[in-house]
């Protein structure tokens, strides 16, 4: 199947001013989207976004829960990668002479508050899925349709 990303990264840089994106996103829907929509469900979308066939509740799904809850997963997994980068001689700590390095604890505590905000969403997203139980027929409870 293609890449589909459910979140632009223009939309994720708005929102976090952040510049390499798409490995994080893609890992942030596969790991922790795909586990809360279900397999079924998590395909319509990427499949609809593809096809540009995506209904208005699924759109506006996708706009107004998926995307929030997905830019702070993406963030989560994106943050130790600003710090550090992997190059062909090993890992490389980046710093300038006009910067501060960033301290583990307070890679820890940025990560940890954009868990904290991720989970925030992903449980606002439930619930609207809770609410809305026939708005979404590929929609089952989590985890009952298994991961790719």
């Amino acid at each position: 199947m293609e890449t589909v990303l459910l979140v632009s990264e223009q939309r994720m840089k708005q929102w976090t001013s952040l510049d390499v994106l798409t490995p994080s996103i893609l890992q942030a829907q596969d790991i922790y989207i795909q586990d809360t929509l279900g397999t079924a469900f998590y395909t319509r979308l990427k499949q609809g976004v593809i096809a540009n066939d995506l209904t208005v509740n699924e759109s506006a799904f996708l706009k107004d829960y998926v995307g929030p809850c997905l830019i702070q997963y993406a963030l989560y997994l994106l943050l130790p990668s600003l710090k550090y980068k992997m190059v062909e001689k090993g890992i490389l700590n980046g710093t300038s002479e006009e910067t501060q390095p960033t301290t583990l604890d307070e890679m820890k505590y940025l990560r940890d508050s954009a868990m904290d905000t991720a989970e925030f969403y992903n449980k606002r997203l439930l619930e609207f899925l809770q609410d809305n139980p026939g708005m979404f027929a590929l929609y089952t409870n989590p985890g009952t349709d298994g991961m790719m």
